[in-house]
């Protein structure tokens, strides 16, 4: 549009722990921290110093059922923010010693959710809410789920949750259609969809939960 000088790039995929059975608990969200580690061909430093080049900034989020990779840069930086952000989903180097390390990182996280009152709260509301299922395990995951993840499984796990037919590419801002259609398809358009079988209705169970 004109007259406007920011853009914001999301691509957002219908999928996150929802689609978790209780022995891959936290592997989405697991998932997202580590592409941040080297995509294409970048390292971690490149991916943000690329973006912050152009004066952006760059950012993610996974919940239950949604997981998010958002640019936010000036007006012109569209064809590297596609760049980018397809590199992260589809081409994620999934370092081995790297995957280590997040494993230690989201410990902490988990560590730091337990001490922290609100969140622990909502964490009890939401376990008591649909006991035995998906949506009533924590978006971390455990220590003990994530331990066995290694570089082929949670390579399957992407292609799996980073299924383009699952993914919206929505761009806002000082960009041009015609410009746009062009970058969604070479950088979006070409990628093998991987089928998965229609997640199970949730089923509210509720009841009473305490912190001993």
């Amino acid at each position: 549009m004109p007259g406007l000088r920011t853009i914001a790039v999301t691509v957002a995929v219908n999928g996150g722990a929802r689609m978790e059975d209780e022995a891959r608990s936290g592997w989405s969200h697991l998932l997202e921290h580590l592409v941040f580690k080297g995509a294409g061909d970048m390292g971690a430093r490149e991916i943000v110093e690329r973006i912050e080049a152009e004066g952006g900034s760059i950012n993610a989020a996974t919940g239950y059922e949604r997981t998010s990779f958002d640019i936010r840069a000036l007006k012109g930086s569209l064809p590297l923010a596609m760049q980018v952000l397809s590199d992260l989903v589809f081409r994620p180097t999934l370092a081995p010693e790297e995957i280590e390390r997040e494993k230690d990182v989201v410990a902490q996280e988990i560590a730091e959710a337990f001490d922290t009152p609100d969140d622990h709260v909502f964490e009890m509301a939401q376990t008591r809410a649909f006991v035995g299922q998906a949506l009533g395990r924590p978006i971390l995951g455990s220590i003990a789920s994530l331990a066995p993840v290694e570089r082929e499984m949670i390579g399957d796990w992407r292609r799996r949750l980073y299924s383009p037919d699952r993914m919206v590419v929505a761009v806002s801002g000082g960009v041009d259609e015609d410009e746009l259609l062009p970058l969604a398809e070479t950088w979006f358009g070409h990628q093998a969809a991987t089928p998965t079988e229609a997640l199970p209705a949730a089923v509210f169970v509720g009841g009473e939960a305490r912190l001993a």
